[in-house]
C-alpha cells in the first residue's frame, strides 16, 4: 500500500459510524481486475476507457450524470465524481488517486502484464498496486455509500488523473 492508501484509511475511520461500511469485497476485486485490465500506459490512449468504467460502476449504484465528470485531454483524462455533503459551509474532502501505469515490456514478466491473474490471494498484473488497487477502493466504497444512501456533511470527491506517471499535466488540473 502506497501513502494514498494509508490517508484513505486514515479518512475513513474518520468518517462517522455508519459511513464506514466496507465496500463489497467481491465488488472492489472485479473493480481491480477489470481496472489492470484496461491498458492506460502513455501512447495507448485507454485512459478515457477507463474513466468510463468508473463512471458505469458508480451511475450503476445510483450516481446521477451530474454527478461525474471525465474531461478528456488529448489521449487521457482526468475523472471526479461528487457524493454532495449537507453542510456547503464545510470545505471538502477529496479523495485522489491516478488511472495510468507505467509501461511495462511484455518480456520483463512472467505473465502479461495487462492480463490480470489471481494467485494464491494476491493479484498481479501492471498497476494492481500502483494505483489501480487504491483507485478500485475509492470507488467500490464511493458506490457502496451511494447504494445505502449514506449523506454526509462534508462534501466527498473523488478526483483522478490521468497522466501522473508521464506528463502530469491532468494530475495538476485534477488538484486545482
Amino acid at each position: 500500500m502506497d501513502m494514498r492508501g494509508v490517508f484513505l484509511g486514515a479518512a475513513l475511520l474518520a468518517l462517522p459510524q455508519g459511513a464506514q461500511a466496507a465496500a463489497d469485497a467481491g465488488a472492489a476485486k472485479d473493480i481491480l481486475m477489470r481496472s489492470v485490465a484496461i491498458k492506460t500506459v502513455q501512447g495507448e490512449g485507454q485512459v478515457p476507457k477507463l474513466a468510463a468504467y468508473y463512471a458505469s460502476v458508480l451511475k450503476a449504484a445510483g450516481f446521477a450524470d451530474a454527478d461525474i465528470v471525465i474531461t478528456p485531454m488529448g489521449e487521457t483524462a482526468t475523472f471526479a465524481a461528487t457524493i454532495r455533503g449537507s453542510d456547503p459551509k464545510l470545505k471538502p474532502l477529496g479523495l485522489i488517486g491516478h488511472m495510468d501505469v507505467v509501461a511495462a515490456d511484455r518480456a520483463d514478466w512472467t505473465r502479461d502484464p495487462f492480463v490480470p491473474v489471481e494467485e494464491n490471494g494476491y493479484i498481479f498484473g501492471r498497476g494492481s498496486e500502483d494505483n489501480k488497487y487504491d483507485v478500485a477502493m475509492m470507488v467500490a466504497t464511493m458506490a457502496q455509500w451511494k447504494k445505502e444512501g449514506w449523506k454526509p456533511r462534508r462534501t466527498v470527491i473523488l478526483i483522478l488523473s490521468g497522466d501522473e506517471e508521464t506528463d502530469m499535466v491532468t494530475t495538476i488540473v485534477a488538484a486545482i
